[in-house]
């Protein structure tokens, strides 16, 4: 290398949606020519595309103070000090972490800061007018997204399915085809279809998310979360990012600070169909715990303290001279360091019982004439319920047509305005989603009766295989077959699903079918 150059590298950015490669082109030519008349050979580029100079999460800019460890150059080259950082800290820290390899930053556009003493007190002045013009633009920019914010207009960011953006006019418009996927996922979920068969039946129509992938139980809930659906145009919930710069979308902003606008959006779910939703989350979230247990609790969000009424939950405890495992249903409120004296129930036993239950009661040859006729009547109830159902959405269904049909003949006749399109819009996403729903109840009388041959072909079958039956498959047939499980200090009660099994399991009126089982010796031994 030449004697009296500085070997040096040069490092680009730019983060303006109105900027691009074009704006890194120009730093880059200015970077060249100024190292060309101050005798510096350039040996590498570092460039981060559409990254935040207020931030250090830049993975060319890391990667540089990185390589500075190796020696091979002794100045970094900047077009302006803002394209170093706009963060005086940052600014400072990396700044130490180069000096400490003898490497100095250097600026194309402001050559007087050469590290002279002087020059120390005017590079702390443009640092400090950098971080305020960024947090100055930053200011600027949020009242220009307020005031589209209170327009109902697009904010930036990818909007969520089901729903596009007007280049033009930056307003929401429905995308019928993802927007009948957003359909589909609350109506498998008010059917009480469980993540799994969402999945797998989003899968075989071929359904991806906004981003082109497939869905997962997170994607799904976020929809089911959205008040978008409903007509509700939200702004600036999210809460701020914390002092590392990370944001946590669990946590929101202050009501006061978040700008809510009912009908702001076009409506792809009806009220009561969202609402339905939301009653379903609250319900089902505290069994959301056996999705991250280690062990599969099969009986997880039935089991029920008799003692203080609380859910019990999984819990492990190691214990023994060989630190063995053993898993328990926990009361509730003794995980939460609250007084309950009913003991922890070890799972393997109570599994196995309730599950013996629902063999040695229910799903047995002998019994297949009274459970092939409580089946029947069953369905004949069901079915009563679904006609009076199937009566109340097809008069709700007409009335949807008639305001849609004068809504289109004031239009036709001239009379226009955007609140009656408005109006129109909601009308139809409120009739389609009455029609699948119609669909679906009309889906469900039209299954095949069951058969008493049928029926006791799948009893025979069940039995056979249950001891090769994966974890999932005992989940789905405690699911199917119990109620709930209550946990006394001397015996469980079982209560069963299902009218039509009342006569087979012992009678004793009502809807429901307790079978009370005595907890004998070697469940009180493994209790504790």
């Amino acid at each position: 290398m030449k004697k009296g150059y500085t070997i040096a590298v040069a490092y680009a950015r730019y983060s303006s949606d109105n900027q691009r490669d074009a704006s890194i082109d120009a730093q880059l030519r200015a970077i060249q020519d100024y190292a060309q008349k101050n005798n510096i050979i350039v040996i590498r580029e570092y460039i981060d595309r559409a990254k935040s100079g207020t931030t250090d999460q830049r993975p060319e800019f890391l990667k540089m103070i990185n390589d500075s460890k190796g020696k091979e150059f002794e100045a970094i080259l900047v077009h302006k000090l803002d394209r170093f950082s706009r963060d005086r800290y940052d600014s400072a820290i990396y700044k130490k972490k180069l000096s400490n390899q003898k490497v100095k930053v250097l600026s194309v556009l402001e050559p007087m800061l050469d590290g002279s003493p002087e020059s120390i007190m005017l590079e702390s002045i443009v640092e400090g007018y950098s971080q305020y013009y960024s947090a100055n633009l930053q200011r600027e920019v949020q009242k220009g997204m307020k005031e589209n914010a209170l327009k109902c207009l697009h904010n930036g960011g990818l909007p969520p399915l089901g729903y596009g953006v007007d280049p033009e006019t930056k307003k929401y418009y429905i995308i019928d085809e993802e927007a009948n996927i957003v359909r589909h996922i609350f109506d498998m979920y008010i059917k009480n279809k469980g993540y799994s068969e969402m999945i797998n039946s989003l899968n075989s129509l071929g359904a991806k998310t906004k981003k082109g992938q497939s869905f997962g139980k997170n994607s799904i809930h976020g929809i089911l979360k959205n008040e978008k659906y409903k007509g509700v145009y939200i702004f600036n919930r999210s809460a701020p990012k914390d002092s590392n710069r990370k944001r946590n979308h669990h946590k929101s902003k202050d009501e006061s600070e978040i700008i809510t606008i009912d009908g702001g959006m076009p409506v792809i779910i009806d009220k009561i169909t969202f609402d339905q939703a939301q009653e379903l989350l609250k319900k089902n979230k505290h069994r959301s715990g056996s999705y991250l247990a280690k062990n599969t609790y099969l009986l997880s969000g039935f089991v029920e303290c008799a003692s203080c009424g609380h859910s019990m939950t999984g819990s492990t405890a190691t214990g023994g001279r060989n630190k063995s495992s053993y898993s328990y249903y926990v009361c509730s409120q003794k995980n939460n360091k609250k007084k309950c004296k009913n003991k922890n129930v070890r799972k393997e036993y109570l599994e196995e019982c309730v599950l013996q239950m629902i063999l040695d009661e229910l799903l047995v040859d002998e019994k297949v004439d009274d459970l092939s006729q409580r089946i029947k009547a069953y369905q004949q109830e069901k079915h009563a319920d679904s006609d009076i159902e199937v009566e109340s959405l097809s008069a709700q269904l007409g009335d949807k047509k008639t305001k849609i049909d004068n809504i289109v003949d004031s239009i036709v006749q001239g009379i226009s305005s955007p609140a009656l399109l408005k109006k129109l819009n909601e009308l139809e996403a409120e009739k389609i989603s009455i029609e699948n729903r119609l669909k679906s109840e009309t889906l469900e009388k039209t299954k095949s009766k069951v058969e008493r041959n049928d029926l006791l072909g799948a009893i025979r079958r069940f039995r056979t295989s249950i001891l090769e039956s994966s974890d999932n498959e005992l989940k789905t047939i405690m699911r199917n077959f119990v109620e709930r499980v209550k946990i006394y200090t001397d015996h469980v009660e079982v209560v069963l699903k299902f009218d039509y099994v009342l006569s087979v399991i012992g009678g004793g009126g009502g809807n429901r079918t307790r079978v009370r089982k005595p907890i004998h010796k070697s469940f009180s031994e493994r209790s504790h």
